[in-house]
């Protein structure tokens, strides 16, 4: 199934020719809209059979890797994994955001970014509070929950955004998460200010062929962050409004790493209060990163595709 959003064809997967594996199917369609398919607490998740709780297990981990279809107002709708993550676990502030369409298709065009392999990643203008940070701070949650060896970085308008609007958030949203999701986390306090990691703890007794080994940490806003460090996957929030690092710069430290390890990176930023210095570099980005034209190796100049929300 393809669809077109922004000037990208994006391919997403076929609706089922069983109608009955879409969600809503038997209801009429003025009830056909998203409701999260698993809103257990942890007791009532205990009391289950073994059996029981391996069949949500599987039924859960599957959606989060391979998407979800239900019918919307009439009409077979897919969810990728990592929007199924968001709209069915995340939680902000401790309340679970509301399903709206735009911020679904915003995940398809992630959706697309990730299976391109021309594509570094994305550059994204939004509007204030419209929810796309935590968008991708869920990605990177249910991402590092799924995978072994992994390793998100994030940087921020500041060093202090990075840590509390960004890695703290993450960990609270984390926090908040079923208890039979969460992987080991070693820290020997809970909640970590600097590195979230999915690995051994000490005295722990379980099995070391379980530990994911992947982590999630922020640095502070100089060019040469994370020079060095293999990344998978890298935040770069506020870029237009960076303080002491110049985002284009960062960028062509950070990408032959990227290149090399075939990550992603997400680069977003608000409409508003900024310097010319920054905006400038963020401009620069922005018109390099246009998806119709592209270089003899079939890359946009920066590697990156814009997104205008």
């Amino acid at each position: 199934m393809i669809i077109e959003l922004q000037g990208y064809k994006i391919n997403l997967p076929d609706v089922p020719k069983d109608r009955t594996q879409i969600d809503n199917w038997d209801k009429p369609k003025k009830d056909q809209y998203f409701v999260r398919p698993y809103q257990m607490e942890d007791d009532e998740f205990d009391n289950l059979s073994p059996a029981k709780q391996d069949e949500i297990r599987r039924i859960e981990t599957e959606r989060r890797v391979l998407g979800y279809w239900f019918y919307n107002n009439g009409v077979a709708t897919y969810m990728t994994g990592n929007a199924y993550f968001y709209f069915t676990y995340w939680k902000i502030g401790g309340m679970s955001p509301l399903f709206i369409m735009n911020q679904l298709e915003d995940f398809y065009f992630d959706y697309y970014c990730d299976n391109d392999p021309m594509c570094l990643g994305s550059i994204r203008m939004k509007p204030r509070q419209e929810g796309c940070t935590q968008r991708r701070l869920s990605a990177y949650c249910n991402q590092a929950m799924l995978n072994f060896h992994q390793y998100y970085g994030i940087q921020s308008k500041t060093g202090g955004d990075a840590e509390e609007k960004n890695f703290d958030q993450l960990v609270m949203s984390f926090a908040d998460l079923p208890e039979w999701m969460k992987p080991e986390v070693q820290s020997p306090n809970f909640p970590p200010h600097k590195s979230l990691i999915f690995g051994k703890q000490r005295n722990s007794n379980k099995k070391a062929g379980r530990y994911l080994n992947s982590k999630i940490d922020w640095e502070a806003t100089v060019k040469n962050g994370y020079d060095g460090a293999t990344l998978n996957k890298i935040l770069l929030d506020e870029g237009s409004k960076w303080e002491g690092a110049n985002v284009y710069e960062t960028w062509n430290i950070l990408r032959p790493a990227l290149e090399k390890r075939k990550g992603k990176c997400y680069m977003l930023s608000t409409v508003g209060e900024t310097n010319e210095d920054s905006v400038e570099a963020w401009r620069t980005l922005w018109r390099q990163s246009d998806y119709n034209k592209r270089n003899q190796n079939g890359y946009t100049t920066s590697g990156l595709y814009r997104w205008f929300i």
